[in-house]
């Protein structure tokens, strides 16, 4: 029985040692993310942020933890966005899209949002996980490939393609 009893605690430890160090790995993983990881209650409160999340909107996390992700809202998207969004989530379903929000300073950024609910064995939605990359150089870039393809980079006159 000892044996048998010594030979369970020893599978156990293992198991044990393999879960953490897996848990350990994730954890560096979320942490270390080049994008923006946020996962909020039901309610939108934000329980968690990482790293890239501090750097990219200039909040510390004491000052964003239990508020609604809308602090960083511009007023520059249309609320028909936001009904669409939840709307979406509240069933169950994965939404993405783009948000002009707006940093602790101020200034204004564009992110790519891909927010998916988190949902338990039985399909209950327990958070919402909200991963997002700021894509304002991105942006910035595409209007002025766009602008070089109607309008003459040296005069800045319409070209031949706008007329």
């Amino acid at each position: 029985v000892i044996l048998i009893l010594v030979g369970f605690l020893v599978r156990t430890n293992r198991r044990f040692k393999r879960v953490a160090s897996e848990n350990q790995k994730l954890l560096l993983a979320v942490e270390q993310s080049p994008v923006s990881i946020v996962i909020t209650d039901l309610n939108g409160r934000i329980e968690y942020a990482n790293h890239a999340f501090v750097e990219i909107t200039g909040y510390q996390l004491n000052e964003v933890i239990g508020k609604n992700p809308r602090i960083l809202q511009s007023g520059k998207v249309d609320q028909s966005l936001y009904e669409e969004m939840w709307s979406t989530l509240k069933k169950g379903e994965k939404w993405r899209g783009e948000m002009i929000n707006r940093r602790k300073n101020g200034q204004e950024y564009i992110e790519l949002c891909l927010i998916n609910p988190v949902k338990l064995i039985n399909g209950r939605i327990t958070h919402y996980l909200g991963i997002k990359q700021d894509i304002t150089e991105r942006k910035k870039t595409e209007e002025q490939i766009k602008q070089f393809a109607i309008y003459d980079p040296l005069t800045g006159l319409p070209n031949r393609r706008k007329l």
